[in-house]
């Protein structure tokens, strides 16, 4: 190849190069992610002493239009929209066991609570999560089944159904997301008075 060329080359090459710097093609700046995850039951939990009664949240399922990584948003009575830049920071089934273990330890005196199986457990709670959404009108919508099971007869102690909604709960989905987790200790403070 002729020394020429190379040299035509080169600047066609510079000259793209350039173009594409000064018409903002080229982006040099670092991507920001703008995704925000969210995390539920951060309170720190203190010591139970003494120990009366120990319980299991043994299962927690959700129903299958919540067991994914983004938060929902719940509109009129049977649309769901899935908010793909509020993403969950965990398995949700997991964070809400730790909530529902924390707020009965809270609820109940004597009592101390794991989320999981524990052959040390009194009683077991099995739970299903019904909703926890947002909803379109910036409130947020929890209700759950639950069903307490004596570990050693294997017999039901109780169980029933909670709801709780909040509305008004803040205009920024962050604010909703952390007023979702008290309507979900709101629903586990009724179900203790109820149930244990």
């Amino acid at each position: 190849m002729k020394p020429s060329t190379i040299i035509k080359r080169l600047q066609l090459v510079a000259s793209i190069a350039a173009l594409a710097t000064l018409t903002g093609c080229i982006n040099f700046d670092p991507i920001q992610e703008t995704t925000t995850f969210h995390v539920l039951g951060q309170a720190s939990r203190g010591s139970v002493d003494p120990i009366e009664l120990r319980v299991a949240i043994r299962d927690t399922h959700l129903m299958d239009f919540l067991n994914n990584s983004q938060v929902v948003e719940l509109s009129g009575t049977s649309e769901v929209r899935y908010l793909s830049q509020h993403r969950w920071a965990g398995a949700l089934d997991s964070m809400i066991s730790q909530v529902v273990a924390s707020e009965l330890e809270a609820s109940v005196s004597g009592l101390y609570a794991t989320a999981g199986d524990s052959a040390e457990a009194d009683l077991n709670v099995d739970i299903t999560i019904l909703q926890f959404c947002l909803t379109d009108t910036s409130g947020v919508s929890v209700s759950m089944e639950y069903r307490i099971v004596d570990a050693d007869t294997r017999s039901a102690v109780a169980e029933g159904r909670v709801s709780r909604s909040i509305e008004d709960a803040g205009s920024s989905t962050s604010r909703r997301v952390s007023r979702l987790e008290s309507a979900l200790r709101d629903a586990v403070k009724e179900m203790a008075e109820s149930a244990l």
